[in-house]
């Protein structure tokens, strides 16, 4: 007899436990997935500059060195560089750290913003937005859209529409170009400077535009025009957006711009710098005006920096930097120091003009986060300069580096009718300072010269000194981003390479010449300099040589 076969299934205990794990396992995955398409960075070695709040729906931003997009929460941190976007059907604002300014963007728009020393700016790239500005004093805040700047420099409001964010825009391929650009001022007033008509004028050389509250302009179209008491027509700013374009472009080789000022006063700056409390006069300008907005001057590239003008009172030196930073990075100098003017001094009213080679040693990877700096040691009064020049010329983008080896014999003198020498604090204690007397080491060897280690040189000095000196001792330091490193003084030790072991009486002529060894070599004479130590001890006050000369000679 044949027995029935059961086709029920029942679950056992470890079909159960599978089910449960395999379970969990999902669970735990869909919450990865959701929580990675909804995370967001925050960058711990920066400060934000600004927030951004949802209205409705979605809003991403992406980082100036990131090319992924990332959801954010009901609240976060902007950066400097960052771009934001809404998408379809979506709302949001975002505001400045300061409370400066405020940006409400509609559906599928999208903005960049940036904050320097000098100013706040948006780049506006696609959609409509709408800008509340509350700017202080003295300040502005700029909104650029393809060849159109907007500049707000007192509370408005404005409201600012181009053709809707594509795809390449967001990926940061295209920006907004030629595009019809429509602005109407709801209320105050702004400045609106236009380039659409394909001329090469520079900023500066187009006349801005003033518009009051009710006005509404368009431009990027044939005609530009002004409409008054009427709202802007959105609905027909729409163009074909432009051929994709690097928006980061290498510097061209050859461009020289100029910066003017009528009067320029220097800023008074404070610092410690090995537990001492040191201080400096500068100003510095941004490194886009005087190159390219948003360029790359590549390491290795040659620059030609010019300053001119009349100062106010006698100046001894000053030095010339270019400062440079990305995001996450700190703020550095892009090349070794180059201080002017060797040994003398800027008489007070009397104009002077100095060129100077700098050779970039770092990638600058954004001009419009560089600046040239200009600045003096505290030591005369406040200086205003005059008449004041800045240009900058690139001359070379590769090659800067290249030197050549001093040749044996070389030999070069300077002679002072007159120079006093100043004093400089080195530590804390208070006997510790020298008077000392710079000099350019370019100008003595020749620019970009190199020194092998363990060539010699000759150091020749005479004169007469104003008060006896205890004793005083030549060095040749070599300069490189805050590191100064002594090549002819063992450990430092210039009391060593002393030209005379007994002291030097005052009012009587004196002769000394001394041969001393590079104990490193010195591999460019631009990041270099000499200088002459003079011992304080017994000094009441900063000794002053005549008929000072100094012969340098390469053995």
């Amino acid at each position: 007899m044949t027995k029935k076969r059961s086709t029920t299934y029942r679950l056992n205990a470890v079909d159960y436990t599978i089910f449960i794990v395999c379970s969990i396992a999902a669970a735990v995955m869909l919450f990865l997935f959701y929580r990675d398409m909804n995370s967001f960075t925050i960058k711990q070695a920066e400060n934000p500059i600004a927030k951004i709040y949802f209205k409705k729906n979605t809003a991403q931003r992406k980082f100036i060195d990131s090319d992924i997009w990332e959801v954010l929460t009901s609240s976060s941190d902007v950066y400097d560089g960052d771009r934001i976007r809404t998408s379809n059907n979506s709302e949001a604002y975002t505001e400045f750290a300061d409370g400066a300014a405020k940006i409400q963007l509609n559906e599928k728009s999208m903005i960049q913003i940036f904050q320097s020393k000098e100013q706040k700016s948006i780049d506006f790239i696609g959609g409509e937005i709408f800008i509340e500005s509350n700017v202080p004093d003295g300040e502005k805040l700029v909104i650029h859209s393809g060849k159109t700047e907007i500049a707000i420099s007192n509370k408005a409001e404005v409201k600012i529409a181009l053709p809707e964010v594509t795809d390449a825009e967001a990926a940061g391929a295209v920006e907004a170009g030629d595009s019809v650009v429509v602005i109407e001022v709801v209320s105050g007033q702004v400045e609106v400077l236009d380039q659409s008509d394909g001329s090469e004028q520079t900023v500066a050389e187009v006349a801005p535009v003033l518009m009051n509250s009710g006005q509404s302009l368009t431009f990027g179209s044939e005609r530009t025009e002004t409409v008054t008491d009427k709202p802007a027509d959105t609905q027909n700013a729409v163009k074909e957006p432009e051929k994709p374009k690097n928006p980061v472009q290498i510097v061209k080789e050859g461009i020289e711009k100029t910066i003017t000022r009528a009067k320029e006063k220097f800023a008074y700056n404070t610092w410690e710098e090995n537990g001492v409390k040191r201080s400096n006069y500068e100003f510095w300008i941004p490194l886009s005006d005087l190159t390219e907005k948003f360029k790359i001057i590549p390491k290795g590239s040659l620059l030609e920096v010019e300053v001119s003008g009349t100062p106010s009172a006698t100046l001894r030196y000053f030095a010339i930097q270019i400062g440079t930073g990305e995001e996450g990075e700190e703020w550095h100098r892009a090349h070794g120091f180059t201080w002017t003017n060797n040994g003398g001094y800027l008489a007070g009213g009397v104009p002077f003009d100095i060129k100077k080679p700098i050779v970039v040693d770092y990638d600058i990877v954004n001009t419009d986060r560089s600046s040239v700096g200009i600045s003096y040691e505290k030591g005369a009064a406040e200086v205003v300069i005059s008449d004041l020049k800045v240009r900058v010329k690139v001359v070379s983008l590769n090659g800067g580096h290249n030197t050549t080896v001093a040749q044996s014999g070389y030999s070069k003198t300077y002679e002072y009718g007159s120079l006093t020498l100043f004093k400089d604090v080195y530590g804390s204690g208070p006997n510790d300072y020298n008077y000392e007397l710079y000099l350019n080491a370019e100008q003595i060897f020749g620019e970009s010269v190199s020194i092998p280690a363990g060539r010699r040189v000759r150091f020749s000095i005479s004169g007469t000194s104003s008060g006896q000196i205890q004793w005083f001792a030549p060095d040749i330091i070599y300069v490189d981003y805050g590191d100064w490193d002594t090549i002819i003084a063992p450990n430092w030790d210039s009391y060593s390479i002393r030209f005379s072991e007994e002291p030097t009486p005052a009012n009587v002529p004196f002769a000394y010449s001394r041969s001393c060894e590079l104990l490193k070599p010195l591999t460019n004479t631009n990041k270099a300099m000499f200088r002459l130590i003079v011992s304080g001890e017994g000094l009441p006050s900063a000794p002053t040589f005549s008929n000072l000369k100094l012969t340098f000679e390469v053995e």
